[in-house]
């Protein structure tokens, strides 16, 4: 009316965050440069612009005839919750590329019409819209500007979290609890993360059928549209999403929960992440603990028949053997298992404790069976026998757990400011839970932390097949609530562990103590990674100069416990 150029809407300036990532990050300038505003028509080419355009803010009743007797028409996209089409923006412009061929076909005069592409924005307090200058039909330019539009929305959108836990089988407890974990972690930045919101939807899975982590995990890409899948809880859901990660790189990974070496140690996928240790690097330091401080010599190591145990049965046996104990025999079971009897049976008699790798309620069935067999020998307990999930078994189990001794990497009394606040958040967010959070509950948070401490540094901003994001959690380092975090250059992270012990108190409840601080571990164990790689990924016979001994060849091992031959 006034005949210049109407005002641009603020929200099209881009804002200061923006503009930071364009600054810290050069690479991502342009893709910043193209969100600056609208283009005026002045800046228009003139084959592309009309001398008048209208705004139609509805057409219902009267449409049919509008659209015959008006020289142009308005198509409306509605972008309220466009998930259809969002997160394909090729998609995007098929569909408009279909609506524009059937308004050619049904002009009968073939002329070309004017499209003014109107956008509604709902993600301000206020509703309002804008139009794009008109553009012709028959130009091939529109495709372009549409893409530039959806570039602009996706900015503004949600962020699309699909968070994958165990929700059957064995380890629904221990699901649950990492659930409670990520929970947490996004409660601190109040579901936002630099003005965008973190929408997520939770998958569940079975840590006893791998292949169902990884329909989920696929279905999170296809179905879900994820910016970023985080999870999953068990070792072999994690071989899985490695798998998934591999073939959709335009997707960020997060770890959970799941402990198998091979998810980040060899052939990893550059956009998969892990900020929890490994199942082997949760045991470091229990052996030496074992051999030096309560003096055992021999051992029998029990484990489910899966990568997880494996890292963990590995990484114990290589440590007991380099200080001079003997593992006498490994035995495997199948997860999710009833009966324990033939594996208790097949204990040697003569080992001085078993190193238990069992998980969620496999653990718990071991031992009240071990407790039923009158099992002797003492308990030297992987991570997830020492979780807090165990304390709620029965009285059989209790007494069997009561005074062992294990290894993981966190527990209920770390003498950190860190912890005691995490603790704190903790028991206010879940006031329905009365015990303080352990080893499921600790791996998702350290792993939503890190995923929303990297997207934070980098503005919420995923363009560019999320680039800057993938630096951040690659470079990222934090104060956990168990000490410092960051991951090496397979993206593993490296972390400390705790020597922790079963206690009771006088009033009979019975918490996780820490006993030593355990070392800051690497994934490759304290050896070069060339010496690491060289032993194979682990397996139930590998590493496999671990040969058990028969018990009759005991009495050839000299008693004296300084004597290095061993």
């Amino acid at each position: 009316g006034g005949g210049g150029e109407p005002p641009l809407p603020q929200q099209l300036w881009p804002t200061a965050a923006q503009r930071r990532a364009a600054e810290a990050h050069p690479k991502m300038s342009r893709a910043s440069g193209r969100l600056r505003r609208l283009p005026t028509r002045s800046e228009m080419p003139e084959s592309l612009l009309r001398r008048s355009t209208s705004r139609q803010s509805d057409t219902s009743s009267s449409e049919d005839r509008s659209l015959r007797n008006s020289p142009s028409w308005t198509l409306g996209l509605d972008v309220d919750h466009a998930n259809d089409w969002e997160d394909d923006i090729d998609g995007l412009v098929q569909t408009l590329d279909s609506r524009i061929q059937a308004v050619q076909e049904d002009d009968n005069a073939g002329q070309a019409a004017a499209v003014p592409l109107t956008l509604r924005e709902n993600w301000t307090p206020q509703r309002r819209d804008f139009a794009v200058p008109s553009c012709k039909l028959r130009k091939p330019r529109l495709p372009g500007k549409l893409k530039w539009l959806a570039t602009w929305h996706r900015e503004k959108r949600p962020i699309r979290v699909v968070v994958l836990v165990c929700l059957q089988g064995f380890l629904t407890a221990c699901g649950q609890d990492g659930l409670r974990g990520f929970q947490l972690a996004l409660s601190e930045f109040g579901g936002i993360i630099c003005g965008r919101k973190v929408e997520y939807i939770v998958e569940g899975t079975s840590g006893g059928e791998p292949a169902i982590a990884r329909r989920a995990c696929e279905k999170a890409i296809t179905t879900h549209s994820a910016d970023i899948v985080l999870g999953p809880t068990s070792g072999d859901e994690g071989l899985e999403v490695k798998a998934v990660a591999l073939a959709n790189p335009q997707t960020t990974f997060v770890g959970g929960s799941s402990g198998a070496a091979d998810m980040t140690a060899r052939d990893g996928a550059k956009n998969l992440f892990r900020y929890n240790t490994d199942g082997a690097q949760w045991v470091s330091g229990l052996a030496t603990f074992a051999y030096k401080e309560k003096g055992y010599r021999t051992v029998a190591t029990v484990g489910e028949d899966y990568s997880f145990p494996y890292s963990q049965v590995a990484s114990f046996a290589l440590e007991f053997s380099r200080v001079g104990g003997r593992v006498l025999k490994r035995l495997w079971i199948p997860p999710d298992s009833t009966s324990y009897t033939e594996l208790i049976d097949a204990i040697p008699s003569r080992v001085d404790a078993i190193f238990i790798a069992l998980s969620g309620t496999d653990a718990a069935a071991f031992l009240s069976d071990y407790s039923a067999a009158s099992g002797t020998a003492a308990i030297l307990g992987g991570s997830c026998v020492m979780d807090r999930t165990i304390l709620k078994s029965s009285n059989a189990v209790l007494d069997k757990i009561v005074g062992a001794v294990g290894a993981m990497p966190v527990a209920d009394n770390i003498p950190t400011p860190e912890f005691r606040l995490f603790a704190e958040k903790f028991g206010r967010l879940f006031p329905d839970i009365k015990q303080p959070p352990g080893l499921f509950v600790w791996s998702y948070y350290v792993n939503a932390m890190a995923l929303f401490l990297a997207l934070e540094a980098v503005e919420a901003d995923l363009s560019q097949g999320h680039e800057a994001l993938h630096i951040a959690l690659s470079t990222l380092v934090w104060m956990s609530p168990t000490g410092e975090l960051q991951v090496d250059e397979n993206r593993q992270s490296i972390g400390r562990t705790f020597i922790v012990e079963c206690t009771e108190s006088e009033v009979g409840s019975k918490s996780i103590e820490v006993l030593q601080n355990g070392p800051r571990v690497t994934q490759t164990l304290g050896m070069s990674r060339k010496a690491y790689l060289e032993l194979g990924s682990f397996t139930r016979d590998n590493p496999s100069f671990l040969c058990e001994i028969q018990e009759d060849e005991l009495d050839a091992i000299p008693e004296d416990e300084e004597n290095d031959a061993w």
